[in-house]
C-alpha cells in the first residue's frame, strides 16, 4: 500500500474506532502538531459521511460506521448536516447534478 494510502486507511480506521491504542496515539499525536494533518482527517470524515450518505459502504464498514456516528447524537448532527448541504447542493433547483 501507497504511504498516503495507508495513512487515509489509518485515518478511516481512527475515525470509526477501530484504530490500536499505539496507531491511535501516533495519529493525534501528528494531528495535534500539524495544521495540515489535521486538515486530512477532517478530509477523511467528510469522504467517509459522504460514502455512507451514497451507499458506497459494504457491510463491515457501513456496521462500524453506524455504531460509531450513529450512536453519538453529536455525529448524528454532523451526518445530518452533511445530508442536508448534499440535498441543497444537488437541488433541481441550482441547477447542479452529479
Amino acid at each position: 500500500m501507497e504511504p498516503q494510502t495507508d495513512y487515509r486507511e489509518q485515518m478511516t480506521r481512527y475515525l470509526l474506532g477501530a484504530l490500536p491504542d499505539a496507531g491511535r496515539d501516533r495519529l493525534e499525536a501528528r494531528y495535534f502538531a500539524d495544521g495540515a494533518a489535521h486538515d486530512e482527517l477532517v478530509a477523511a470524515e467528510q469522504e467517509l459521511i459522504e460514502d455512507h450518505l451514497a451507499g458506497r459502504m459494504a457491510g463491515g464498514l457501513r456496521r462500524r460506521f453506524a455504531r460509531r456516528y450513529l450512536s453519538s447524537a453529536a455525529k448524528r448532527r454532523r451526518v445530518k448536516l452533511m445530508a442536508v448541504l448534499a440535498d441543497f447542493c444537488l437541488s433541481p433547483r441550482l441547477g447542479y447534478s452529479i
